[in-house]
Formats: C-alpha cells, structure tokens, sequence
C-alpha cells in the first residue's frame, strides 16, 4: 500500500498509458521524483488530433508524448503524484514556482482557511507570487506576520511578494468549484500595479 496522494496502480497502468514528467518550459526530461509537466504515452492516449496539425504541435512532443497540461511527479517504481496545473505555474527570477507548493504551506498558518497564489509581473524578477488569503473567523490580516511565518519553510524564490485578504464569497469559482485563478491574478494586477 503506497502512501496517501499517489494514483494509480503502475503495475496495472503501464499497459495503457506511461508517464514521464519535462520541464514545462525547455521539455527537458527530469530525473524521477521531480515534479514537472506530466507527459502520456501509451495505448490508452490519444496519438492525434483528427486533422488539426496545429493543435498536435502545441499538445504532443516532436517524439509522441502527450503533454497533459497537468504538474506532477513520476517516482522510479512509477508511482504518479499530481501537483496542480502548468498554466498556474509562474517563474521569479528565473525559477519555477508551482503556487501549490507554497499554498500548501501558507494553508499551515493557523489564521489561514484558503490560499490561492497568482502571478504579478515585476520588473527585476520577471513574476512575483501574490498570496490572495481567505482567513479564519475573526481574524485580521497581518501580511508581515504571515510572510515571515512562510519565508523559512520556502525557497527564497517562492516565498510571495504580497498577502492580500479576500472574503470567501469573493474568491471566483468555476462550475466545479476550483478557483478561477486568472481573475485572481487580474485582480492582482488591478490592485498593486499602477495603471
């Protein structure tokens, strides 16, 4: 029995489909266990887009990989553990930021309910996080306190530039309920850049 957060069995899932993950900008192959965009092969995927050579350029690699648009990672005994989504991923001086791994911990903070974090341009570092926060009842917002709370379990390039408090009624949502994160970084923009 594997841990909680993997899927799949790979004993039974290799005979339909086989993940590997790339780096979601070069498509440079990762070694196993580092989270990158995950890419499927296999009789259970999709070769082909039905003649639309077009959308096969954006979605496969030039050797037959389907690029799925999902993060995640792939351990060496074949075990998928998913991450979040590559178009929600943003680079700060050059790194990549999944904004799951930081939410992941900002949720850590007891005055903390949600956390949803957004890309913001910047001049020097290209990106910056934006950490739009859902706090608990009857709790007030202090940003400095949450942001050197966070700093020492984040990487320097991941630790977010601004913490803003959002009502949960004001978080936009899709049908299904996830957080339409592109408005949040509009918002963002809104917000902190001057216009």
């Amino acid at each position: 029995m594997r841990d909680a957060g993997v899927a799949g069995d790979p004993a039974l899932d290799r005979r339909l489909v086989v993940y590997r993950t790339a780096d979601p900008v070069t498509g440079e192959a990762l070694e196993p266990g580092a989270v990158g965009e995950l890419l499927a092969r296999g009789p259970g995927v999709v070769e082909a887009y039905f003649e639309n050579p077009g959308a096969d350029a954006a979605t496969f690699t030039a050797d037959g990989w389907l690029r799925t648009g999902d993060l995640g990672s792939v351990d060496d005994e074949g075990w998928l553990r998913l991450a979040g989504r590559v178009k929600d991923c943003y680079r700060c001086g050059g790194e990549q930021v999944v904004p799951g791994d930081v939410e992941v911990v900002l949720l850590g903070h007891p005055s903390i309910a949600q956390a949803h974090v957004v890309p913001l341009p910047d001049e020097r570092m290209g990106e910056v996080g934006v950490a739009w926060v859902v706090l608990e009842p009857g709790v007030e917002l202090d940003a400095a306190e949450v942001l050197a709370w966070a700093a020492p379990q984040l990487a320097r390039f991941k630790v977010p530039r601004h913490v803003l408090a959002v009502d949960a009624a004001d978080v936009p949502l899709t049908p299904s309920g996830r957080p339409r994160k592109f408005l949040l970084a509009e918002r963002a923009r809104q917000t902190l850049l001057p216009s």
